[in-house]
């Protein structure tokens, strides 16, 4: 398998362990704090993507295999919207990151992230996910954050603001995270599934594979 391709299957299927994973522990203790977690999880998945590639499209493509492994919640039974809104975003926030990264490869830009920026990538998904959500049938709508002004300006205000300024500081301190235990194991983890091929190959199918079935089992 191409290296690209193997470390695109890897993220996206690391990406969607981590939201099944989360997820069922939240709803376990029924901690309604998910919010706090679910896009700066998104950027640090697609960040190690770029980061380990250095391609954009790979960036989105990574999306899209975390989005497919939520969707296999529509075998369970379970509420639609349950299961289409959280891969619609999912697939949203890849796709603003990529035009974010996209922009600065056009650009030749190799400054750092600033907070504005991150602020425009967490409020941008935001109001994709909105119209998306203006599209879609009343009964969507009426358990989305547009239900109200109130959840509405949580949604916008609030979460993108709180979320923002996480990616932010992880990107201000990723170089000193990178050299501690889990996050250095795991970069190093990946590198060498890069430069494996054989092992590239099995270990991203495995680990694909592995994500569907916690989907499947604790979606």
């Amino acid at each position: 398998m191409d290296k690209k391709v193997s470390s695109v299957i890897f993220w996206g299927a690391a990406w969607g362990i981590t939201e099944a994973t989360l997820g069922y522990v939240l709803h376990a203790f029924e901690l309604r704090i998910g919010w706090l977690f679910w896009f700066p999880i998104a950027f640090f998945f697609l960040e190690r993507v770029y980061h380990h590639i250095g391609s954009a499209g790979a960036v989105f493509y990574s999306a899209i295999i975390a989005s497919v492994i939520k969707l296999v919640d529509l075998l369970l039974p379970t509420r639609i919207d349950l299961v289409i809104n959280p891969a619609i975003s999912i697939l949203l926030e890849g796709l603003v990151v990529f035009a974010y990264l996209k922009v600065k490869e056009e650009n030749k830009d190799h400054t750092g992230i600033s907070f504005g920026q991150t602020l425009t990538i967490s409020v941008g998904w935001r109001i994709l996910y909105a119209l998306y959500i203006l599209l879609m049938p009343t009964s969507f709508f009426n358990l989305s954050p547009l239900k109200s002004l109130e959840t509405l300006l949580r949604f916008f205000l609030l979460e993108g603001t709180v979320n923002s300024l996480i990616v932010y500081t992880y990107m201000k301190v990723k170089g000193v995270l990178s050299q501690k235990i889990v996050l250095g194991r795991l970069n190093r983890f990946a590198n060498w599934v890069e430069n494996n091929k054989v092992s590239r190959t099995s270990i991203s199918i495995v680990t694909l594979i592995l994500a569907i079935f916690c989907q499947w089992i604790l979606g």
